[in-house]
Formats: C-alpha cells, structure tokens, sequence
C-alpha cells in the first residue's frame, strides 16, 4: 500500500502544487539582497518540485535543501541537474535540523502551515536559531485565516481529470482551532491497464500574525519586514490577503 508521502509526491506536479513556492524562492533571494544581505549559504526547508532550488543553485549560492519525505526529496533531485555540487540534500525533519550551521538565509515557503500547532512552531524557529549565523534572515510565510477560510468556501471540487489522473478535493473548515483539512479522492490509472483509488488528507493551520510574531521575539528573532506575496508591505486588517511573508533576523546574543 503507498504510503501518504508517496501518494502526496504522485500529485504534487499534475496538481501544480509546487508552482507557488518555486515562484517566491527566486523573489525572496532578489528582496533580501536589495534590503543589504550579504551571504552565501542557504537552507531551503522543503524540497518541493526542486525547480525553486535549481535556480538558486544556478546563481552559485552554496544550498543546503532539507526534505522530511523521500519521495519528494527524489523529485526534487530529479529536476536539479545532477552535476550541481552545491547543493547538500538532508533528509530530515524541519524540526530536527541536525548538523546544519552558520547559515545566512533560511527560507520555508509553503511549509509551517503543516506543522502541528503553535508548540511545534516555536520548536522549529528555535532550531532554526541554531542554524543561523548573528544577524541573517529566516523568510517563511504562513496563511492568514482569511485565506485559510476562503479555500474552504471552494468547496468539493474536480482538481484534475486527465487520461490517468482523477483527482477530486474536499475542503473543510474547523472554525475553531482555524485549521483546513483538505482530503484528496485519487484515482490512478498504471501501466498494466488497472485503476488504483487512494485518499490522503492534508492538514493546514493558521495562526494569528501577532502570535507568530511574539513567537519568533521568544526565540530570539527580530521581526524586519511583513509583506504580501507580491512583496508589498503587509496591513493589518487589510481585506484579501490570503497569506503573509515574514522576514525575521537573528540577534546578536550578548556576553553575560
């Protein structure tokens, strides 16, 4: 039986599910250096369809890419070319981030939303501390509720229906833990002429921007900039915005 990783990496390119983070990566390496950072180490958490990653890879930034999935870490190295040696691939959980040090920039675009709870998000931003060298930049974003609720308002729909690939989705909304369990109806046509069905659900949080922003400020980051995915500066209260990107910096730790 495949397992909910496998099944996930089938989808995750005929669905397009990658296209929003390969889009952002180049645009937030672009941001940070117009804002005065200098560096050339990178950790990318979430490997995604690779094509993020083969373009940092191509500008000579020396890239660390952390990928829990082995399924996924696969497609990714299958998009990257092979004779790219700067790019360290890691196996490991976003919340693990073992061996991983003096880094410049992390980025995590289309992630945290999967993690389980504010306790665990808090966990990730103190190990990614540990990665990051005084004074670099974590860039990550995160769904508003808005747009958290807006998705579920899409209702069941009929995400693809190709020769063979079905995929239909429902969307459901827990109002009050302001989480989006999203269920994913598959069925597979392979190559011995046999339909497979699958179902797989994934799970996404949002927080509200000021607990995120007081987590970060626990483990010792400083919050620069919130903005909009077009990179625009973010407005509380604004309507329509359905996620937002947070630019944070580490703090020099002062000698006792």
């Amino acid at each position: 039986m495949a397992t909910h990783e496998e099944i996930i990496a089938r989808i995750y390119v005929p669905l397009n599910m990658g296209a929003y983070s390969d889009n952002m990566l180049p645009k937030l390496i672009q941001y940070a250096l117009q804002n005065n950072w200098m560096g050339r180490h990178i950790v990318v958490l979430g490997s995604g369809t690779g094509r993020g990653l083969a373009w940092i890879a191509r500008h000579g930034y020396i890239l660390t890419a952390v990928e829990k999935s082995p399924e996924m870490l696969a497609l990714a190295q299958s998009n990257v070319e092979t004779s790219r040696s700067n790019i360290n691939w890691q196996r490991q959980d976003l919340l693990d981030l073992s061996n991983i040090r003096n880094m410049d920039l992390v980025l995590a675009i289309d992630v945290f939303a999967e993690v389980d709870g504010l306790k665990m998000l808090e966990h990730a931003f103190e190990r990614i501390f540990g990665t990051l060298r005084e004074g670099r930049l974590l860039i990550f974003d995160l769904p508003t509720i808005e747009g958290l609720v807006t998705q579920h308002y899409e209702g069941d729909r009929l995400a693809l229906d190709s020769d063979n690939l079905t995929v239909f989705v429902r969307n459901q909304y827990d109002f009050e833990r302001n989480v989006l369990s999203q269920r994913f109806l598959i069925m597979a046509h392979d190559a011995n002429d046999t339909w497979h069905r699958h179902e797989v659900q994934r799970t996404l949080r949002a927080y509200p921007i000021q607990a995120v922003v007081a987590l970060l400020r626990r483990k010792g980051f400083q919050v620069s900039a919130l903005l909009t995915p077009d990179m625009k500066p973010y407005e509380p209260g604004a309507a329509g915005i359905g996620r937002v990107v947070f630019v944070a910096h580490t703090e020099p730790t002062t000698a006792t």
